[in-house]
């Protein structure tokens, strides 16, 4: 009869796990749709990938785009680097070559990139982390070509709160984020919801301009 139990309990948690994966995958992937539509790249783009880490966040769209030469740009060479975006890239399927990347290494106040370069700017989740945004913002400022935009998707809170245990910096909530924008002097031009799990934390991404 206990084991019976145990059959049965087993049995229950995988089948709550499968539902949880599918239901994590499906979300996923509408993010991800969501992301492609909202920044819309083009084979003429320039486009640069500011805090890209390891890429876990660009490789969905470096492996919608195939075609598309991408700079990826972080303050630390232990995770922007080769090998580590090799194996994001098995990761991922393999459908991106690394081939795709330029890796370039800044500082916490200076991307070190090329002036008037990029048509397209890309940051997810990683303005609330900068220590000193202002610098690093007049930085971004320096390499949008005319007419560039400025794509960000951040973890937004609903309201105040402490710092993530993960990362150990405070979300910036919807009101913080653009206040630190309009007083850099970017224009909102779109923005739209990309995930929202329904408890404090949201994701949102802003396309912004000069």
């Amino acid at each position: 009869m206990k084991n019976i139990f145990i059959l049965i309990l087993t049995s229950f948690f995988l089948q709550n796990s499968n539902a949880q994966k599918v239901l994590k995958d499906s979300l996923t992937i509408k993010k991800n749709n969501i992301i492609f539509k909202f920044i819309a790249l083009s084979d003429t783009d320039k486009i640069v990938d500011i805090g890209s880490g390891a890429g876990y966040s660009l490789m969905p769209i470096a492996n919608a785009h195939s075609n598309i030469m991408f700079t990826v740009q972080d303050i630390d060479n232990s995770t922007c680097n080769k090998k580590r975006f090799e194996q994001q890239i098995l990761k991922f399927g393999g459908i991106a070559k690394i081939e795709q990347f330029k890796f370039v290494i800044g500082t916490d106040s200076t991307t070190n990139l090329p002036s008037n370069s990029f048509t397209k700017i890309l940051m997810f989740d990683v303005l609330h982390e900068m220590s000193k945004k202002k610098q690093m913002l007049t930085d971004i400022k320096r390499i949008m070509i005319k007419n560039a935009s400025f794509f960000i998707e951040e973890n937004l809170a609903h309201k105040p709160q402490r710092k993530q245990r993960i990362c150990n910096f405070r979300l910036l909530t919807e009101q913080e984020f653009k206040i630190i924008m309009k007083d850099n002097n970017f224009i909102l031009k779109n923005e739209q919801i990309s995930w929202d799990t329904g408890h404090n934390i949201y994701k949102k991404i802003f396309q912004y301009t000069l």
